[in-house]
């Protein structure tokens, strides 16, 4: 599948799946913006009581750019953003935090002499750790034309709605050109708003090498 603006892994596919099989089954419930709204809010409100994606973090993970990246132990949903504007103008990535930044130590020569580890694996590790640093800087703005993915957390719906009306932020995870997610678990996935419920499986998120043409 392909999608334009976004994928979500986890609690906002949650909800937008129940409101999906409520509209299939129940179409005349559907009859105005302002009423679907309301179920979206209603479909939200009993996901957070319910907490259904709380252990997302081990139930999935996420290798961007070749670089397994962790997730925030109270992640409860990943979107992989193509635009900066997510759920009807809400700008996720430019308003969002920056993860804190994990010192990185320096080795010296008297490291590499008394350490178990050899030269080399102990430049691989610094390697490493710096390439993840780079990867989880967040520090480019958002654009659908640099060829990037921008990557952010939410906590849960209640969290979603707060970012919404402007009472929060989402967590910043990286920006990679593509990504691979192993879903564990059945767990609900959307692209822009198409959510289903998804088998365990590996999702692998790539750039289409062709440009779509515009009249």
């Amino acid at each position: 599948k392909a999608f334009l603006n976004y994928l979500g892994v986890g609690v906002d596919a949650q909800a937008a799946l129940q409101v999906h099989l409520l509209r299939e089954s129940k179409p005349k419930l559907f009859f105005s913006r302002l009423i679907n709204k309301c179920h979206y809010a209603i479909a939200g409100g009993e996901e957070a009581l319910k907490s259904s994606c709380a252990n997302l973090s081990r139930q999935i993970t996420l290798v961007a750019d070749g670089i397994e990246v962790p997730l925030p132990p109270d992640s409860q949903g990943i979107i992989f953003l193509n635009i900066d504007s997510y759920s009807g103008g809400v700008p996720m990535w430019s308003k969002g935090l920056k993860p804190r930044k994990k010192r990185v130590r320096r080795y010296s020569e008297s490291d590499f002499l008394h350490s178990s580890l050899t030269r080399n694996d102990s430049t691989e590790d610094l390697t490493e750790l710096e390439s993840t640093r780079e990867l989880t800087a967040c520090d480019l703005p958002s654009s659908c034309q640099d060829g990037l993915l921008d990557v952010v957390s939410i906590r849960g719906t209640f969290h979603l709605g707060q970012i919404r009306v402007g009472l929060s932020n989402a967590q910043l995870i990286c920006q990679c050109r593509e990504a691979t997610v192993t879903l564990k678990k059945k767990i609900a996935v959307q692209i822009d708003g198409e959510p289903w419920r998804q088998n365990p499986s590996t999702l692998r998120i790539v750039r289409k090498p062709e440009r779509a043409t515009m009249l």
